[in-house]
């Protein structure tokens, strides 16, 4: 009976762990204004380690994003600094991204 009840306590414990460091995937589409994609365009979360690069399409995911506030920084030669405040909460998030022409 002893053995059920520390084996229980160990399984609570062990669940408990496996829901507070659960992580979430964030990916989208970064477009320019024209709809052409921004191919290679730098994706990052200030502040972090996470950091990605859009592939050819202009497709990008970051993986194991824990919960929280961020701001999203989206940089390409040609084009305006993007900056967004995002947050990851408890579920995946697309998030698709329009660039302007930097005009200067």
């Amino acid at each position: 009976m002893k053995r059920i009840f520390i084996l229980i306590c160990l399984l609570s414990i062990s669940a408990a762990f496996t829901a507070a460091a659960q992580t979430f995937i964030l990916s989208g589409t970064i477009i320019n204004k024209a709809g052409g994609p921004a191919a290679n365009a730098s994706v990052v979360l200030k502040n972090t380690a996470y950091r990605t690069t859009a592939d050819s399409v202009g497709k990008y995911q970051l993986k194991n994003v824990r919960p929280g506030t961020y701001t999203l920084l989206v940089t390409a030669v040609g084009f305006k600094p993007l900056n967004k405040n995002i947050n990851i909460t408890n579920r995946n998030l697309n998030l698709n991204l329009t660039f302007e022409v930097n005009v200067q």
